[in-house]
C-alpha cells in the first residue's frame, strides 16, 4: 500500500514523508562510479558538516552513457527529452559528494580535475540543508536551503585515477555506475506507470519491471537543523529489457509467468547498471521534486525474496522547479533562500504514529 504524503506547511519548501527504520525491510543504495572532482571544500567544524564524520564536499557530475536499447521506440518514453548541446547519448547527474578525509594534507592541486573512482552510498533524492551564506559569518548571517541529491563516500572509498591514454575523459563516460541495494517492491510498472502520457511499453514488458523502495539514514552535523536525524526514503526503476539480449534469454521464465514477479511488499535483491534518469512525467506516483533522480536500473544479478511483512510506503507530491542562482560557487545553483533565521531555528519534531499501518511516519520540515 502506499499512502500520499502530507499536506505541506507554508513555511516548509520541501515536505517530505520519512521512516522511522527500525522494523521496515528496506536499505540504501550503494554506488560505484567515476567522477572528476572540483573546488573540494572543507567544513569550518563538526555542526557544519552535511553528514556526521564527513568533513569535505564537493558537487560532482556523474555522466553514464545511454544504452543503446533505451533509444529504440519502445524505451525513448522513459527518459525526459532535453536539447542542449551536450552529448545526447551521455546522461549527466549531479551529486553532493561528502568524503572523510582525515589525518592528510589536502592539496587543491592533487584534487581539482582530477578524476575518482568512488564507492559509496548515494540517497538519489534531493535532500535540503539549511546552510549559511558563508561559513565564516556571525550567527544572525543569512540562511539558505541548499537542495541536492547526496552521495556518501567513507573509509577512502575514493581512489584517483592516473590517466594513460590521450583520450582519458571520454572512456569514462561511456563506464555506467553500477548499484546494489536490497529493498521492498512497491509495484509493477501495469499499476505504477501512466498511460497518458504513454510509457510506450508493452504488457509483457510492464510486467518485467517496478519500482523499488529503499532508504537512506542520514546523520547531520547539527542535529537541530535540517535534514535532520532519521531514515529517508526514496524509489528505483528496476526493468528488465526483454525485447534486447542477453535479457530475452535470462527473462524467458519470467516473460511466461502469467503474473508479473513484481509484488507489493517483496523482498529485491539487486546489483545492476544505471542505464538512465526516469521520466517523472510517466510515474503515477512522482517524487516531491524535479531535481529528484529516480535511476533506472538494470540488474544484472537479483534475486525476489518472499514478501515482507510491512507495508512499504511512497510519496506522492507535486513536482516542484528548483530556484537557479548565478555565481562562481558551483553549490549556489541548488540555493535558494531559507524563511528561517538563526534564532528561529527549533527541534526537530518527534515522529508521528500512522493508524493504518502501525508504522512510524515523520513528516520532515526538511531533507535529511
Amino acid at each position: 500500500m502506499s499512502l500520499p504524503s502530507a499536506l505541506s506547511d507554508d513555511n516548509d519548501p520541501h515536505p517530505r514523508v520519512t521512516l522511522d527504520s527500525r522494523g521496515i525491510s528496506i536499505g540504501p543504495m550503494t554506488m560505484m562510479c567515476f567522477a572528476c572532482l572540483q573546488i573540494l571544500k572543507r567544513f569550518p567544524s563538526p555542526e557544519k558538516q552535511h553528514v556526521k564524520g564527513l568533513n569535505y564536499e564537493a558537487v560532482i557530475p556523474v555522466r553514464f552513457p545511454s544504452p543503446a536499447w533505451i533509444k529504440t521506440t519502445e524505451y525513448t518514453a522513459l527518459q525526459p527529452q532535453i536539447h542542449n548541446d551536450d552529448d545526447n547519448d551521455v546522461n549527466c547527474a549531479f551529486f553532493s559528494l561528502n568524503l572523510s578525509i582525515y589525518n592528510q594534507e589536502v592539496i587543491p592541486f592533487d584534487w581539482d580535475d582530477t578524476w575518482f573512482f568512488l564507492s559509496g552510498q548515494v540517497h538519489p533524492y534531493a535532500l535540503t540543508w539549511e546552510v549559511d551564506a558563508d561559513d565564516d559569518t556571525e550567527p544572525n548571517s543569512e540562511v539558505f536551503n541548499y537542495t541536492i541529491a547526496p552521495f556518501m563516500v567513507r573509509d577512502w572509498g575514493y581512489q584517483p585515477i592516473s590517466p594513460r591514454t590521450l583520450n582519458f575523459d571520454s572512456i569514462f563516460h561511456i563506464i555506467p555506475p553500477i548499484v546494489t541495494f536490497t529493498g521492498s517492491v512497491v509495484g509493477s510498472g501495469h499499476t505504477l506507470l501512466r498511460n497518458d502520457p504513454p510509457s510506450g511499453l508493452s504488457e509483457t514488458q510492464q510486467k518485467c519491471c517496478g519500482f523499488v523502495q529503499l532508504s537512506t539514514f542520514i546523520t547531520p552535523g547539527n542535529l537541530t537543523r535540517p535534514p535532520y536525524r532519521r531514515s529517508h526514503q526514496f524509489q528505483a526503476f528496476v526493468i528488465f529489457p526483454i525485447h534486447v539480449n542477453p535479457w530475452m534469454i535470462r527473462c524467458k521464465k519470467m516473460i511466461e509467468r502469467p503474473n508479473t514477479q513484481f509484488q507489493p511488499n517483496t523482498l529485491f535483491h539487486c546489483t545492476g547498471r544505471l542505464a538512465g534518469l526516469l521520466d517523472h512525467r510517466i510515474m503515477v506516483y512522482p517524487p516531491n521534486l524535479a531535481q529528484d533522480y529516480v535511476f533506472i536500473i538494470v540488474p544484472e544479478n537479483w534475486d525476489f525474496f518472499s514478501k515482507s511483512s510491512r507495508n512499504t510506503t511512497s510519496t506522492t507530491s507535486p513536482i516542484t522547479t528548483p530556484t537557479k542562482q548565478s555565481s562562481a560557487d558551483p553549490r549556489s545553483k541548488f540555493m535558494s533562500p531559507s524563511k528561517r533565521k538563526h534564532d528561529s531555528l527549533s527541534d526537530p519534531e518527534l515522529p508521528k504514529t500512522s493508524p493504518d499501518s502501525g508504522t512510524s511516519v515523520t513528516i520532515s520540515s526538511g531533507m535529511k
